[in-house]
């Protein structure tokens, strides 16, 4: 099942930039069951959620940034749908967050089956510590048309953190961008706040 986050939002006027902080009203996760918001626009995640690191066209991959790789978990789990927050070795856990490795940031490679526009990311974490994982400070987005030489996108990427079991709420304001070109090759490169930093999803809007 796709699932999808409602949000209104009204776009920032006199703002020339590519990417914009946008005030939201009533902004929650739309899951199953769930809620949804006042004069809302829909905004679907553009990858389906993956059972693996590749299909119909849909390619995800990790690393830890510099020296030894040692990430742990598989990249998928990270767009399986599933926003609730788990952190390591936690009931739940399993299939639902990744970390990279020891006192290293992490790199999210995602291809696309062709070039999309993306308009705001989420990434999804743990708000606390469990075994030295601990959810993201920060992250960028870069896009490439060739998957080798890669563009930075200013503040494009929204942390969201959350307590155990819990869903994200994606806030009052998020970094959007209003007038995105279309690309087929995106990277998130997340910065850690403990030794590890795990990401339970990645949502591309």
């Amino acid at each position: 099942m796709k699932h999808s986050f409602v949000c209104s939002f009204t776009p920032p006027r006199k703002k020339s930039a590519a990417c914009a902080g946008v005030l939201l009203m009533g902004v929650a996760p739309r899951m199953a069951g769930g809620g949804t918001s006042k004069k809302s626009t829909e905004m679907t995640n553009i990858i389906p959620a993956m059972s693996s690191n590749s299909q119909n066209g849909y390619k995800v991959s990790m690393k830890s940034l510099s020296g030894n790789d040692a990430s742990a978990g598989a990249a998928w789990y990270m767009f399986n749908h599933n926003y609730r927050v788990y952190n390591w070795t936690e009931n739940g856990y399993n299939e639902n967050i990744c970390h990279f490795g020891s006192g290293k940031d992490g790199q999210i490679d995602i291809e696309l089956p062709e070039p999309t526009a993306v308009h705001a990311v989420f990434v999804i974490g743990p708000n606390y510590s469990s075994y030295g994982v601990n959810g993201p400070t920060s992250a960028e987005l870069y896009f490439s048309n060739d998957g080798t030489n890669f563009t930075k996108v200013d503040d494009a990427v929204n942390i969201r953190k959350n307590s155990y079991a819990q869903l994200p709420m994606l806030g009052d304001q998020i970094n959007i961008c209003l007038n995105p070109s279309k690309h087929k090759y995106y990277r998130i490169v997340v910065h850690r706040a403990d030794e590890y930093v795990g990401v339970n999803a990645v949502i591309l809007f």
